[in-house]
């Protein structure tokens, strides 16, 4: 993908950004195969190991969200609780811009 991406724009600014959630081995395997591209490729690689699986990044069960429409559900399913919360996109974001160049 980031030698059809840098083929069709070469002037992309490409950031690889890790896993939110590295608990499985294929998850963890993922990470290792990311790095080593990016580093092949010298494409910058936005780590999430510091709050990978951190339950403070995370929405969490009974949070409450919105849909599109400005409803609010709450959070029964722990595939959605395991999201990242708004700590966890601020980190996100900042991983990606700190490794922008402007």
């Amino acid at each position: 993908m980031l030698q059809y991406v840098q083929k069709k724009n070469p002037k992309a600014q490409l950031v690889v950004v890790g896993n939110f959630w590295t608990d499985t081995y294929i998850s963890a395997q993922s990470e290792i195969l990311k790095k080593r591209v990016c580093a092949q490729k010298k494409v910058p690689y936005a780590d999430l190991a510091g709050i990978a699986n951190d339950p403070a990044y995370q929405r969490g069960l009974g949070a409450v969200i919105y849909d599109a429409a400005g409803t609010p559900h709450q959070v029964q399913e722990m595939a959605v609780a395991r999201h990242p919360n708004d700590a966890g996109m601020a980190y996100i974001a900042d991983r990606i811009v700190k490794q922008l160049h402007f």
